[in-house]
């Protein structure tokens, strides 16, 4: 038996002691930030992420159900939650099923396709005869699949339901009938997915509307039960939200920019400029 025989069988059987662990405490053996850093050893930190990373491990290990994440454009949010989120949950919760819908479906598969390629970089393993982009099953009977938002996703459900970036433009926000289709969707077709025992659901956007997606559901029950994850491109009070839900601290001063590294004051005055003033404030303040 040569060295590299050996040495993949000890990583096949720490594997599966790790997995049986995670399985019996209900806890993944490694935190996300770290299985990030793991696979991707160049992946740059920046304070919103490891926010971020600690918002969706409390989503992993089931102590936070229902999740809002609003962040500015090119900030990295799908890159966290929707790629590599779900290769974590499912290489710690094998056996569980992640749906994912986006406003298109070839947005959604394209999540997908990366998501799965995640899982396979940390030894993740697929059942050969179920590894599509659309829909893929690990070896331990859970999976992942993916929809556009408005589709169907009958006969598949999920103990982790991501929903990003429902809304495309503007355009669909303004149309009083496009967001009614959604509020639909939601109810009579993504939200019957969700398994009968307690699943998550994550919903990650922009602000493009007052009676989007988000602010629909904020004005139910007074938001009980979400958690707000509200990171603006420049940090302000916000006391707006809300009484039911819960909002997730801003470590900055109002004034401060999220990503000064990339994105300091003068570039976002800039891009503010640009843009105009009702596209800065939805889709960079979240307002």
């Amino acid at each position: 038996m040569n060295k590299t025989h050996v040495h993949g069988k000890i990583a096949l059987f720490r594997k599966q002691l790790m997995d049986e662990f995670s399985r019996l405490s209900g806890h993944p053996v490694t935190s996300f930030k770290e299985w990030v850093t793991g696979i991707r050893p160049t992946y740059r930190w920046y304070a919103h992420c490891i926010q971020l990373s600690e918002t969706m491990q409390r989503v992993a290990e089931g102590n936070q159900r229902y999740t809002m994440i609003f962040m500015p454009p090119r900030a990295g949010k799908s890159e966290l939650v929707s790629r590599l989120f779900p290769a974590y949950y499912l290489c710690n919760h094998p056996q569980h099923f992640v749906g994912l819908c986006s406003y298109s479906a070839s947005l959604a598969d394209t999540l997908s396709r990366a998501a799965k390629d995640n899982f396979l970089l940390a030894g993740g393993r697929l059942r050969p005869d179920s590894c599509s982009v659309k829909y893929w099953q690990t070896d331990r009977g859970g999976g992942f699949w993916a929809a556009g938002v408005g589709g169907p996703a009958t006969g598949k459900g999920f103990h982790l339901g991501i929903i990003d970036d429902p809304i495309k433009n503007a355009e669909e926000a303004a149309s009083a009938a496009i967001r009614e289709k959604m509020r639909d969707w939601y109810q009579s077709t993504f939200l019957t997915r969700q398994q009968p025992e307690g699943g998550s659901i994550v919903l990650v956007q922009t602000r493009w509307h007052e009676d989007d997606l988000a602010g629909w559901l904020l004005s139910r029950q007074d938001g009980s039960g979400w958690h707000i994850v509200n990171l603006p491109a420049i940090a302000e009070t916000r006391t707006d939200f809300p009484a039911g839900c819960t909002v997730e601290p801003d470590w900055r001063q109002p004034g401060d920019p999220l990503i000064p590294e990339t994105f300091p004051l003068e570039r976002l005055k800039k891009i503010r400029l640009q843009v105009g003033e009702r596209v800065w404030q939805a889709l960079y303040q979240q307002r």
